[in-house]
């Protein structure tokens, strides 16, 4: 249990402030008025990745930045919002690892893969309703390739499903309610891969994504050893 214990390490989400281009309105989420703290790197580095570093210790594990949907704006110029994300995370302090999460299928491409390893930072594949599949996610950013860092996945959300439905249907989290086995089984197989390379895993999972996630968590494990 000890060396379990010591093992474990904490994955950390950036907080809007930095990651969302837009102030929402409280109750609504509607958008008030632009973000001035939008990819502000010395705001990020103050506000998020000094404290999470400082109280973590060595327990820190990936600091992940969760692009919301970033509207039609910019996604009109992907390679714009590329170069501006890259730059965003070049500009943290250096030594903590970095993974970046996106919601929008546009920014799924090898060109941000390419582009987030020379800022030094991973992909964080998202698992959720408006993303592709984690094969094509893993396959197209080149996560399954031994020359990529440690693999970080955050399974939020059932496919099929929206955040609300799923937190209704599901409660009060304590089983499986909607057992997604294609995404286990790729999710398992992707594990898998990873470690015979050597790379850590790292993996987050959210009750809505099939009803319970300390139940989500042991089925992953078992497929994860029994596909050994």
């Amino acid at each position: 249990m000890r060396r379990r214990c010591d093992d474990f390490r904490f994955v950390v989400k950036a907080p809007a402030a930095i990651t969302d281009p837009v102030v929402r309105k409280a109750g609504s989420g509607e958008a008030a008025r632009d973000n001035p703290s939008f990819l502000d790197a010395a705001a990020a580095a103050s506000a998020f990745v000094g404290p999470a570093v400082a109280g973590l210790g060595a327990k820190a594990g990936p600091l992940v930045f969760q692009f919301p949907p970033l509207g039609r704006r910019m996604l009109a110029d992907v390679p714009r919002l590329i170069a501006r994300i890259a730059a965003f995370m070049t500009m943290l302090p250096r030594g903590p690892l970095y993974a970046v999460e996106v919601r929008d299928p546009d920014l799924v491409t090898a060109a941000f893969a390419r582009a987030l390893a020379t800022a030094g930072a991973v992909p964080c594949l998202a698992m959720h309703a408006r993303m592709p599949s984690v094969d094509l996610q893993a396959g197209t950013l080149g996560v399954d390739t031994p020359a990529v860092g440690p693999l970080v996945v955050r399974w939020n959300l059932h496919a099929g499903r929206s955040y609300d439905d799923a937190k209704a249907g599901y409660f009060p989290f304590n089983r499986l309610v909607d057992e997604d086995l294609p995404s286990r089984t790729s999710l398992a197989r992707l594990a898998r891969a990873v470690v015979a390379a050597n790379r850590d895993v790292l993996i987050t999972i959210n009750n809505k994504a099939e009803g319970s996630a300390p139940r989500s968590v042991e089925a992953l494990a078992a497929e994860i050893v029994d596909g050994e």
